[in-house]
């Protein structure tokens, strides 16, 4: 299994919203793939938003467990681990993605061992072939640990302005900082994805994305995200777009993406030559 964080301590580059419908868009390229997402938020948004559907239909309790419960004793690992199906037209989709919750009291949680999202990604490793940690919008502990149980971190950025471009410093720093403490000297940036990014572009939009250009090169995701209202609609109803409206500009953008994402782990982990 690869494990990627996706992350930046500057809020609002939708972190979540990649996280998700990447994870399900690379869940209907390949339905034999399975994909773990992780939310590692106190806000719980990536886990509500791929388990609310199924909530609806009863096949997940109004309450599910979380890493909280699974931390605390309450409950074994299988047990916070809840499946996600989707809604495409009018049929319902059981997919491939399994999401687990981090519970609104992570960020009380001991993490003196950067190690337990390590752990607790290791004891799953063998049932899937993708993970996604959603991490939260501070380098708080329960995000230094996401990190830490990473093979890449996926780095979102918007460029309405250059303000979210420090999320590749903060990561490039904490990489070396675990590296210098020994605690992980695999984990590295697999890219970075513009997001929100406008179908009439203004002149500031464009010089900002001529600066991620120059800045990340090679590292910039070719496929950018576009700023779409079928993405917002389909967080409302918990839908991922791929699957809400699956013909819809931003629903290829995440097609091209996934397609994008596999060729760079694929290159990144010797399989493509």
């Amino acid at each position: 299994m690869t494990t990627i964080s996706v992350f930046n301590n500057k809020g609002g580059v939708g972190k979540t919203s990649l996280t998700v419908n990447l994870a399900a868009a690379l869940g209907k390229r390949r339905e034999r793939e399975h994909i773990l997402v992780m939310d590692c938020d106190a806000q719980n948004n990536a886990a509500e938003y791929l388990m609310r559907y199924s909530i609806s239909l009863g096949d997940i309790p109004e309450k599910p467990l979380t890493i909280c419960d699974y931390l605390d004793g309450s409950c074994e690992l299988n047990d916070i681990v809840y499946n996600a199906s989707f809604k495409e037209g009018r049929k319902t989709i059981k997919s491939t993605i399994d999401a687990i919750a981090s519970g609104k009291d992570i960020n009380h949680v001991d993490f003196s061992s950067l190690d337990v999202y390590k752990n607790m990604i290791s004891e799953l490793s063998k049932e899937y072939d993708y993970c996604f940690i959603d991490c939260p919008p501070q380098t708080v502990d329960t995000a230094l640990a996401a990190i830490n149980a990473a093979d890449y971190i996926l780095i979102p950025i918007t460029t309405e302005n250059d303000s979210s471009f420090s999320g590749y410093n903060m990561a490039i720093d904490l990489i070396n900082q675990f590296r210098d403490a020994g605690v992980n000297d695999i984990v590295k940036i697999l890219g970075v994805v513009i997001t929100k990014t406008k179908d009439n572009r203004s002149s500031l939009e464009g010089y900002f994305r001529e600066q991620a250009e120059d800045i990340f090169g090679d590292l910039l995701f070719k496929t950018a995200i576009r700023e779409a209202q079928a993405v917002n609609e389909a967080f409302v109803f918990r839908n991922p777009v791929v699957y809400y409206k699956k013909n819809a500009p931003v629903a290829n953008d995440y097609k091209k993406l996934a397609n994008e994402f596999v060729k760079r782990i694929d290159k990144a982990e010797g399989k493509v030559f």
